[in-house]
């Protein structure tokens, strides 16, 4: 319902990123919006079981990622991985999840924009393993980011879940 209600307003991009504690889930889920989807030319899917995908919109460079590395390395694999997009790009960030926090990582590689690796928090709750790894305190998030085409990040909502 979530993909039908968006695509009101404007394209849908849905991009699977594999995680750590259900890939295989994940890939199939993906693959089955793909069929879903493949007909509907304002939603596309993008299936590829890659950790690691980045998108060009205006002059933002946008990088998603789990999150399981050290947000510094995906500062540094940026250039590489995303050559292509990096040298158009006025504003760069990179979000990932995994530890269940929130955490900002900055680069000033840029003209006073740099590069940005933003964790945000999770939406799951407390599970066994979870607790068990000390996980128990993290508040359950949700996350809106608007991104201007030109002027880079230009709003982001966050939704504390009880």
């Amino acid at each position: 319902l979530s993909i039908e209600a968006l695509e009101t307003i404007a394209p849908v991009d849905v991009v699977l990123i594999p995680g750590n504690h259900a890939g295989t889930v994940e890939i199939y889920l993906a693959i089955a919006l793909k069929n879903i989807y493949h007909l509907n030319p304002n939603v596309t899917v993008d299936d590829r079981p890659i950790t690691r995908k980045y998108y060009s919109y205006g002059k933002n460079l946008i990088g998603l990622a789990h999150g399981e590395l050290p947000l510094k390395k995906y500062a540094e694999l940026v250039p590489y991985e995303a050559k292509e997009f990096f040298s158009n790009a006025e504003h760069i960030e990179v979000l990932v999840g995994d530890k269940h926090i929130e955490e900002v990582y900055k680069t000033p590689i840029l003209d006073g924009n740099g590069l940005t690796v933003r964790r945000l928090a999770a939406l799951t709750k407390t599970d066994q393993w979870h607790f068990n790894q000390g996980y128990s305190l993290s508040k359950r998030r949700s996350y809106v980011l608007v991104y201007d085409k030109q002027r880079g990040i230009e709003l982001q909502y966050t939704n504390l879940v009880d």
